[in-house]
């Protein structure tokens, strides 16, 4: 059971449920369609659950560490936004919390920086250091976009959703199942 939940299947799976969710947001909120349906909350919920799950057994099974910190608070952001969604409730605090969850973001980046500084690293490495800084930026936008009430940054924000979907959750997402990663 180990093997099924190695730190690194945990992280595709995480990824995945990113990947769709940022996708599914991206396309979902860009197009117009209305983002109080249902179905949009259902797929921030089921991807929050499914981040958060991945987040207790990451401490579980493997000790904790930053990622297990890093996936609950994701995961925390997509349920949020589910139940935002059900409820129509003022979205401003799930903007200071994607503030505070920025910070987080950033971190992970450096932090992973520094590791490859010290102990070298791989080109997955590298793209997990983009990665990390991507969603510091989207996060820090959709803070600054929810807490403060800045309807203009809506469309760029929902365009980055759809390409960070790609670059930071369905592809690392694949290189890590096929073994590229």
């Amino acid at each position: 059971m180990k093997d099924i939940l190695d730190s690194a299947i945990l992280l595709a799976i995480v990824l995945t449920a990113v990947g769709f969710v940022l996708l599914h947001n991206g396309v979902y909120l860009f197009k117009k369609l209305t983002p109080q349906g249902k179905s949009s909350a259902y797929v921030n919920l089921s991807g929050g659950v499914v981040i958060g799950i991945a987040g207790i057994l990451e401490i579980i099974m493997n000790g904790g560490n930053f990622s297990a910190i890093i996936y609950l608070l994701v995961a925390i952001t997509y349920i949020y936004l589910g139940v935002n969604t059900l409820t129509g409730a003022d979205a401003k605090p799930l903007g200071v919390y994607c503030g505070f969850t920025t910070v987080f973001l950033a971190l992970g980046g450096i932090m992973t920086l520094i590791g490859i500084v010290r102990d070298g690293g791989t080109w997955f490495d590298w793209w997990m250091v983009v990665c990390w800084f991507m969603w510091a930026v989207l996060w820090g936008l959709l803070f600054v976009e929810l807490a403060f009430d800045k309807k203009k940054l809506a469309k760029p924000v929902y365009a980055l959703c759809f390409i960070q979907a790609f670059i930071t959750g369905i592809l690392p997402a694949i290189f890590i199942f096929t073994g590229i990663a």
